[in-house]
């Protein structure tokens, strides 16, 4: 094009631009897009730092990051700000009555204590945050035993019960800035979910996660706080 053509790119209905832009038929292309959710997951299927070399586990962690100390710290570990979840549902018999979920588990864990932390949650339908039943932080094995109650109110869609590892830290001290090192945020094996309901039979949920999977349990993302065009 010749200096001081006008090339139409978008405009109004009538204008003969090729993208319509006043959204009066509709979204014309554009998408909505929350930048604020994070994109990416820790949890992963591994045997780091297991005694036994072919006990898996799932673990919040990431391999990439480098040793801090190469006699002290082992490779690998978590980084600054993050808010990794690995959830379980259940789809219950009755829904007009409550629940219980039952959880244990074996969990490792090596966190900076007072300020990252792995937690047993739920997010209850319409909580902006989460509701956590238990949590933890520092260096320590842990033999989980928790019972989770929902109300029928508090079954997500109506039906399941929703089971939840958090696990969360904040903005410095983490082996991403070498400033606390670790053996990553946490292992945690040999889950058991029994969720019970009065006049049903239980519904139960073992995962040892030695098949490289994470068998009932799946990778989830916190929700986000923006929405851009």
């Amino acid at each position: 094009k010749a200096s001081g053509d006008t090339v139409w790119v978008m405009g109004p209905t009538g204008s003969g631009a090729p993208y319509i832009g006043d959204f009066e038929a509709g979204w014309n292309g554009w998408t909505p897009v929350d930048n604020t959710q994070p994109l990416v997951n820790h949890w992963q299927v591994s045997n780091y730092n297991q005694a036994v070399a072919t006990n898996l586990a799932a673990w919040c962690g990431d391999l990439t990051i480098p040793s801090c100390n190469d006699s002290l710290d082992l490779a690998g570990g978590y980084g600054n700000s993050w808010h990794d979840i690995l959830s379980y549902r259940a789809t219950v018999a009755d829904p007009s009555v409550g629940a219980t979920a039952t959880v244990t588990a074996t969990m490792q864990m090596d966190t900076e204590p007072g300020y990252d932390y792995v937690h047993l949650s739920t997010k209850l339908p319409g909580n902006l945050d989460y509701t956590d039943y238990q949590t933890w932080d520092g260096a320590a094995t842990v033999a989980v035993n928790a019972s989770l109650v929902f109300a029928p109110s508090e079954l997500i869609e109506g039906t399941d019960v929703l089971v939840q590892f958090r696990f969360t830290s904040d903005g410095g001290w983490s082996d991403g800035d070498c400033l606390y090192a670790t053996a990553g945020a946490c292992q945690i094996d040999d889950i058991t979910v029994t969720v019970s309901q009065v006049g049903q039979a239980d519904i139960v949920s073992f995962t040892d996660f030695q098949d490289g999977t994470f068998g009932d349990w799946f990778i989830d993302l916190p929700a986000g706080v923006g929405d851009f065009a």
